[in-house]
């Protein structure tokens, strides 16, 4: 057991009572402390700004675009758990739990921070959220492309912990997690094709700008969609049929040239096949009945005074109807204002699909007092810096603690004795999600 490290300090976690607008954002009296911001009724951002917010070198970088010299690709021949990191420069890179990384033969989500070496390689643990598209053409290698919205996140940082505890490694339920993008696109009105979860959020991020032409954009998604299932279905029997005819002939020579590994080859690809055409037939009667999209009144947010917070801050904890949900503390400030507009889009997403489907039942949230949100935002990162923590394996270098903790799920990935990251959420499944998951009347 050891005790959180140092570079997350509980003494600047005072808290000023939150004002109404952006002015004094640079007032030494809130600049060691922390903000709330109510974005929404029930929803609220609490930011946290560590004292010496600027004081990491530049020898650490976080991976944004895949063109800084960090490449993040598949394996030879493919697999979807693990892709491999090759890192060629001098620096060393972060990579952060849920952040999506667009490419390959399918889209994926990072199961846990890592940290790869100056002119090192690993393997990095991650999981699908794009199961519709393994047999199509690869893309390359892998870019930043979000942040997974909370619920996916939240749900694999649970299943990972558990893991590590067991010492089975950062695995995460891959049949969860195309749960959670499936049940999510739905829910949002942005069911596709490929099930890919970028593309759900690309189409409720749009509407949610254009929110006076929501209705006739859903039409239109909607007909796209069901096309394209369609021609996919197709694609899948056609590939199918030809790939049985293939079996059957190299079946029949097997015997006298003993090339079984290309007879085990075409059967698991075979398999393979089955499955994705079985999930896209899920996905077809998914679209069909696809209801109208749900809307929800237009409430405005206070993203203006989020974002000046953010510019200031080096983390954030989010809360849903008062019950906290999950938080992200960095050592850099920068790192935190350039992942910022990401992690508001994973919570705003979420936050979209429980209010649509509130909006579904009749039903209302009413919104707890601030002050009960500040004092509870403080108490959780008091609470979690002062637990216990145990250093596990980490799938690259670095070191990794585990918190201990009665209610609370957390991580610290750390260089040395550094702390880089800390990611929190609940070890139990907030109650907005689970009222979201409950039977639709």
């Amino acid at each position: 057991m050891t005790t959180a490290p140092s570079g997350f300090d509980v003494d600047f976690l005072t808290f000023e009572q939150n004002g109404t607008s952006a002015e004094g954002l640079g007032a030494e009296g809130w600049r060691e402390g922390a903000r709330l911001v109510r974005l929404t009724p029930g929803l609220d951002f609490v930011f946290f700004r560590h004292p010496r917010r600027d004081a990491l070198d530049g020898s650490v970088q976080l991976f944004r675009s895949g063109a800084e010299g960090l490449v993040v690709e598949e394996h030879a021949g493919g697999t979807v758990p693990t892709l491999v990191a090759h890192n060629a420069t001098n620096a060393d890179y972060l990579l952060i739990a849920g952040q999506l990384l667009s490419g390959g033969k399918q889209n994926r989500g990072l199961n846990a921070d890592l940290l790869v070496g100056a002119g090192q390689r690993a393997e990095i643990p991650v999981t699908c959220v794009e199961q519709g598209r393994w047999s199509a053409q690869p893309r390359g290698r892998f870019h930043h492309a979000g942040i997974e919205p909370l619920e996916v996140r939240t749900g694999k940082h649970r299943d990972v912990s558990s893991s590590m505890r067991a010492g089975a490694g950062h695995r995460a339920r891959q049949d969860q997690v195309w749960k959670g993008v499936a049940d999510l696109s739905r829910d949002l009105g942005a069911t596709n094709a490929r099930s890919d979860l970028l593309e759900s959020m690309a189409q409720a991020r749009a509407r949610r700008n254009q929110p006076t032409d929501a209705t006739g954009e859903a039409n239109t998604d909607a007909a796209r969609d069901r096309e394209e299932a369609a021609m996919r279905l197709e694609h899948m029997r056609s590939e199918l049929a030809r790939l049985s005819l293939e079996i059957a002939d190299v079946a029949a020579s097997v015997a006298s040239d003993g090339n079984y590994d290309r007879l085990l080859r075409l059967q698991r690809r075979q398999t393979e096949l089955f499955r994705s055409l079985r999930r896209a037939l899920e996905i077809q009667h998914e679209l069909q009945a696809r209801p109208a999209v749900v809307e929800i009144p237009s409430e405005p947010l206070a993203l203006d005074l989020a974002d000046a917070c953010a510019k200031e801050a080096t983390g954030l904890l989010v809360y849903f109807d008062g019950e906290f949900v999950a938080g992200d503390l960095f050592a850099s400030g920068a790192w935190f204002e350039t992942l910022y507009p990401d992690l508001r889009e994973s919570a705003l997403m979420s936050w979209e699909r429980v209010r649509r489907h509130a909006a579904r039942l009749g039903t209302t949230r009413t919104a707890p007092a601030e002050s009960s949100v500040a004092a509870h935002a403080v108490s959780t990162v008091r609470e979690a810096l002062r637990g216990s923590w145990h250093e596990k394996p980490t799938p690259a270098h670095g070191r990794q603690l585990l918190l201990e903790h009665e209610s609370l799920e957390g991580s610290v990935l750390c260089r040395g004795r550094t702390p880089l990251h800390l990611l929190l959420g609940t070890k139990q499944v907030p109650t907005a999600f689970r009222a979201a998951e409950s039977p639709r009347a």
